[in-house]
């Protein structure tokens, strides 16, 4: 990460169980000019959770919609 010359966003969640945030926070560290999106609630699949119960349920139910926030942060990252 430290050796990118190109921008970088970093996406994390609270919620995902399968990447802590803390790994998040490291390639940030390492690259201190990328951007860091942490956003809460969402789980891996940049779904909504509450719960576990929910964050199952969302790996499989492709209607879901992608967690508030998550595209105005990658648009602005864009531009």
């Amino acid at each position: 990460m430290a050796a990118l010359e190109i921008p970088v966003l970093i996406i994390a969640s609270t919620a995902d169980s399968q990447v802590p945030t803390s790994d998040a926070e490291s390639l940030h560290a390492a690259h201190p000019e990328s951007q860091l999106l942490i956003i809460d609630d969402i789980n891996h699949v940049l779904k909504t959770v509450a719960d576990e119960g929910e964050n199952e349920a969302a790996y499989s139910n492709p209607d879901l919609p992608l967690a508030e926030g998550l595209m105005e942060g990658i648009v602005g990252f864009m531009e």
